[in-house]
């Protein structure tokens, strides 16, 4: 098992805040998301981990890790920074996380005991996180529909009923080399491929017949997409007590 972290976006919406660095380096407690995510993939005796870079990708030179670049990243999305990672997709049972987001090490240890080739954590717990953000959940929340297997049916489009949302997604997935390269046999198929998000790629994938499991996750999770997120997180951090 192979770890692969996604961090080749700019995060323009921190505007200064990372104009010389990058989101994933955002500190708290002493440390950063990127090495948190790094540290949760060791902590599941994952040791083999790379970083898709893009912007600022000087700023991850310290890192004695693999790294893949996006050399096209202020024009291309996530589906075309994960190619970069293609040889180990290839080769590999891979785990890929975003890199603007928190979690605890049991997110990683849920994906790596999960049996099925193509498999996406579910934060189970997302209304009470997106109820100290927003006065109306609705505002942010995407629809996250499964069928009585948990296999994923839709993600990603707007919703208008909470009681129709089943889960959120969490920016992270397990996928086998088996699955891998259908997805490339496929991606002729899929029209902007190149700048389209994983969670347009999932539904292209869907309407494909592509089987997308979903594992429940019920711990803390946080996603640092802007600068309300950013303060909220940070005001929340202060409070936990880590897991790990």
């Amino acid at each position: 098992m192979r770890g692969i972290i996604l961090a080749a976006g700019r995060g323009s919406r921190l505007g200064s805040l990372i104009k010389n660095s990058h989101k994933s380096l955002l500190k708290f407690k002493k440390t950063t998301l990127l090495d948190h995510i790094i540290k949760n993939f060791k902590k599941n005796n994952i040791t083999k981990i790379c970083i898709v870079t893009g912007y600022n990708n000087k700023k991850f030179m310290k890192y004695k890790l693999k790294k893949f670049h996006n050399r096209y990243w202020y024009k291309t999305n996530m589906v075309y920074s994960l190619t970069k990672a293609d040889r180990w997709l290839s080769n590999y049972n891979c785990i890929i996380s975003y890199s603007d987001i928190f979690y605890e090490e049991n997110a990683i240890k849920i994906l790596k005991k999960n049996k099925k080739d193509f498999v996406i954590l579910n934060n189970k717990k997302w209304l009470k996180n997106w109820k100290s953000r927003y006065k109306n959940p609705l505002d942010d929340a995407e629809s996250f529909k499964v069928d009585k297997n948990n296999n994923l049916v839709e993600i990603g489009s707007k919703e208008k009923k909470l009681k129709n949302i089943k889960g959120q997604y969490m920016g992270l997935i397990k996928i086998t080399p088996k699955i891998w390269r259908l997805i490339k046999k496929k991606m002729p198929e899929i029209k902007n491929k190149n700048k389209i998000s994983l969670t347009e790629l999932f539904n292209n994938l869907i309407k494909l017949r592509f089987k997308i499991s979903t594992a429940g996750y019920n711990n803390k999770w946080f996603e640092i997409d802007n600068k309300v997120d950013l303060t909220f997180f940070l005001k929340s951090i202060n409070k936990l007590k880590f897991i790990n």
